[in-house]
């Protein structure tokens, strides 16, 4: 059997993530302003940059609101990446369970 694999295996081309064309190198976090849910993001990290900007200067401002964009950011990622965890604990309970079928 692996002798009839390997040279079936070496006959197929390269995957195309073997070539560096298809790589996604590090990009900075930031939503896409594509995204549906952009505006209210934005909306939801204007209310933190106002409640906290204080007397900060211009500079200091748009420094403050990168932070909150990638705190806010970060937890949502988190959040979404909790329920997916609860999920599987709860798929994996139920796998787990016996249903008594005879009933009666």
């Amino acid at each position: 059997m692996i002798n009839t694999l390997i040279p079936i295996i070496e006959g197929l081309p390269d995957p195309l993530d073997y070539k560096d064309e298809h790589h996604t190198w590090l990009s900075p976090l930031k939503l896409k302003s594509t995204a549906s849910s952009h505006p209210e993001f934005i909306q939801l990290v204007d209310q933190f940059v106002e409640a906290s900007k204080g007397t900060r200067k211009s500079n200091h401002v748009k420094t403050l609101r990168k932070h909150w964009e990638l705190i806010l950011l970060l937890k949502l990622i988190s959040r979404v990446w909790q329920y997916t965890a609860m999920w599987w604990s709860l798929m994996e309970t139920r796998a787990n369970q016996t249903f008594d079928c005879w009933v009666g």
